[in-house]
């Protein structure tokens, strides 16, 4: 799998859970003390979620880490 389409992936779960939480980007961001625009990079798949990212997302969104990288376990 390509860097870019792992980046998708996950930047798609994070706005999905994100919604599901009921966060904007903006209170998201705000919450974690980052740039908004990290945040939407992020979900666009532009930037990669470094691993505390994810774990800090996660944890904001009440998600277990998996839940955003269950895609690529190998099969």
């Amino acid at each position: 799998m390509s860097l870019n389409k792992f980046n998708k992936t996950v930047g798609y779960k994070l706005k999905l859970a994100r919604k599901n939480a009921g966060f904007t980007q903006e209170k998201a961001a705000e919450l974690l003390n980052v740039d908004n625009n990290k945040i939407s990079r992020i979900e666009q798949g532009k930037q990669a979620a470094e691993f505390e990212d994810i774990f800090n997302l996660a944890r904001l969104y009440n998600k277990s880490i998996y839940y955003f990288l269950e895609d690529f376990k190998k099969k």
